[in-house]
């Protein structure tokens, strides 16, 4: 039996020791390397605009700009990738948008902004179906997750507004040994190269001199994203992209559709929405469209 356990252990390091080895190394969503995101966010805070590393830890990405931003900020944009590239015309904004914002990333947001003092005079907060799906403290993006309970404790439990929850990494620690992780791994590295890694070209951040679309896309000074030129499609491209979410049965983030709003979980938004107001901060809410073919279906079901 002692001989069985050991070449299990032995066959599960032959499998393990190259996937976490790689996920590490490569780390395609930039969760263990923080140096290429350190690089971002200070080319970003001398008002630069940046080529998009690509996938990063956009909630690590967020409490960066925040903690270390300069930048007069009147105005914050809260919400999913369906406001992160949309040019408002506010005075002096920043975008907090992240990709399939839930409650939990407005608590997030909002509690990094009161926990380094910023107070703007207007947050701008676009509302998409799925955000009441999770509690305040199961944010999408974890690195957040500490602000959201420091929040929410100043809103329900004032003796422990001081009190935040320390983030675990186990999040991250899973990732080590995915198998999913581990083939985004491989294709970067088929894309890219070992020696593109090794030698610290991954870590460099790309200053550009527009905000025009092109080959890869972009991130301005006040975090509002530019999408990479391929993005834009023909009205005939999405309509076959659309058709094909439709007969999937699988909108994004709604999967087969949302029967009710979690009523916990929308009682935890409004009181977000009053602290905000009672503390002279203008409230706008933001109803993201949604393509004409995929509205049509919600419609018709």
């Amino acid at each position: 039996m002692r001989k069985f356990y050991l070449k299990v252990l032995l066959m599960a390091l032959i499998v393990y020791i190259p996937v976490v080895t790689l996920n590490y190394i490569i780390d395609p969503a930039g969760l263990y390397n923080s140096k290429i995101r350190e690089n971002a966010v200070a080319a970003l805070n001398m008002g630069n605009i940046i080529e998009s590393p690509g996938d990063m830890d956009e909630g690590e990405f967020q409490k960066e700009m925040i903690s270390s931003t300069s930048q007069k900020i009147d105005t914050v944009i809260l919400g999913s990738s369906h406001v992160m590239y949309i040019p408002f015309a506010d005075d002096n904004c920043y975008f907090a948008g992240v990709s399939g914002a839930y409650l939990g990333d407005y608590y997030g947001v909002i509690g990094l902004l009161n926990y380094y003092n910023i107070k703007p005079k207007k947050i701008i907060i676009g509302i998409d179906p799925w955000a009441f799906m999770y509690s305040y403290d199961k944010g999408r993006h974890t690195a957040m997750q500490n602000y959201a309970v420091y929040e929410h404790n100043l809103l329900f439990d004032n003796t422990k507004k001081e009190e935040k929850k320390e983030k675990t990494d186990f999040e991250k620690l899973e990732e080590l040994f995915s198998f999913a992780y581990f083939q985004s791994s491989v294709k970067n590295l088929k894309h890219k190269g070992i020696v593109y890694y090794l030698n610290g070209s991954a870590q460099e951040v790309n200053i550009v001199n527009d905000d025009k679309p092109a080959e890869k896309a972009k991130i301005l000074p006040n975090a509002r994203r530019i999408m990479e030129a391929k993005g834009y499609k023909s009205v005939g491209e999405n309509n076959l992209n659309a058709q094909k979410a439709i007969d999937a049965n699988h909108i994004y983030q709604l999967g087969n559709g949302i029967k009710e709003i979690n009523k916990n979980n929308f009682d935890d938004f409004e009181k977000l929405l009053v602290y905000m107001i009672d503390n002279n901060i203008e409230v706008e809410l933001y109803l993201p469209s949604w393509y004409p073919k995929i509205y049509k279906y919600f419609e018709d079901t």
